[in-house]
């Protein structure tokens, strides 16, 4: 059993859609412990269902590399890539790397 699957609908059915138990309706807090646990469980169910969606594929590790290390030549050569006042990128080198991506996809594609 430990290995089974847990579904969305599982947790929201075991921590949500029942009635408050005896022990629940003496102690509110007792209730709101299981609710908290239920949006804890969904949350981690969430987390792990969009790590599923993210593994990165090697061409992704590559791309992302290969960013890194524009963004390092143009911070050598004092062109800004940040924005000096935010923890941001500024918007033309991040549309020269996407125009690139876009490029290298459709000619590998």
């Amino acid at each position: 059993m430990a290995n089974e699957k847990i579904g969305l609908d599982d947790i929201i059915g075991r921590h949500f859609y029942q009635a408050p138990s005896k022990h629940e309706s003496i102690y509110p807090l007792a209730r709101f412990d299981r609710l908290l646990k239920g949006s804890i469980a969904i949350s981690d169910f969430i987390a792990e269902e969009i790590g599923k969606d993210t593994v990165p594929t090697p061409a992704a590790k590559l791309w992302f590399l290969w960013a890194a290390t524009v963004f390092a030549i143009l911070c050598k050569a004092d062109i800004p890539v940040k924005n000096p006042n935010r923890k941001e990128l500024l918007t033309g080198p991040v549309i020269v790397l996407e125009t690139r991506f876009f490029l290298l996809a459709v000619s590998h594609g």
